[in-house]
């Protein structure tokens, strides 16, 4: 009787024990699963970061690249009007403009915090360049036309530019300068020659420098845009890095 006793209680402990294992083994292989989804999830998260972060560099390329065409196309299309004042060449500097404000403002939404100073300089810059074509090109219009009187040997335009000319080297204040201006004009009595005079009363200063020395105020222009362009390219690059 003990000896069948003692089987059984050996028995029962070996069916226990199985029990035991088995119930250890499944939560074993229950937390192993769990680790397991996991370091899944873990993956996954990093790989989702790390494409989301490659889709942003490459659409920041991408934006930020459009802008850099649009200002370099609004830069040739004012240097067109700084040169030639022409009717034409002023409205081709605006549409190319309002090309380059759209750009800008896309550049604008998906730059990096680290982007903007250079973003904001560059299109800062852009716009006091704007401005002046803007403001200058009706003077070079005025220019052309009393320059292109004079070498048709019509004695007033000549007189009026040299007028304009000895005040410019006097120094005179702009107040000053508007009087001969105005002086000059009416020895060119024809009122398409006193409409284009008229802006160069409007726009005298560094703007008559600027249109007698064209050559060397464009250099000075297109250093200064250059410099803020390379340090927004720099700071893409290195963004994208």
């Amino acid at each position: 009787m003990k000896t069948e006793i003692v089987v059984a209680l050996v028995g029962a402990v070996g069916v226990i024990g199985t029990i035991v294992g088995t119930v250890v083994g499944a939560r074993f292989q229950a937390d192993g699963g769990h680790a397991q989804a996991a370091a899944a999830r873990a993956a996954a998260d990093t790989a989702a970061r790390a494409a989301w972060h490659q889709t942003m560099r490459d659409l920041r390329w991408t934006v930020l690249s459009a802008y850099l065409r649009a200002a370099a196309e609004a830069d040739e299309a004012d240097e067109a009007a700084h040169r030639t004042g022409a009717p034409a060449d002023v409205e081709a500097a605006k549409k190319a403009f309002h090309a380059y404000r759209l750009a800008y403002a896309e550049g604008e939404l998906i730059a990096s915090d680290a982007m903007i100073p250079a973003l904001t300089t560059l299109n800062e810059r852009m716009q006091r360049s704007h401005h002046e074509a803007m403001r200058r090109a009706p003077v070079t219009a005025a220019m052309r036309v009393l320059e292109d009187r004079r070498r048709l040997g019509d004695s007033a335009a000549s007189r009026a530019l040299q007028r304009l000319e000895d005040g410019m080297e006097q120094g005179l204040a702009q107040a000053g300068m508007v009087n001969i201006a105005r002086t000059a004009l009416r020895l060119v009595p024809e009122t398409s020659a006193r409409l284009y005079g008229l802006s160069i009363i409007l726009s005298f200063g560094d703007a008559y420098e600027a249109i007698i020395d064209y050559a060397s105020a464009a250099r000075a222009r297109s250093e200064r845009l250059t410099i803020d362009r390379t340090r927004l390219v720099n700071v893409i690059e290195h963004c994208a890095s």
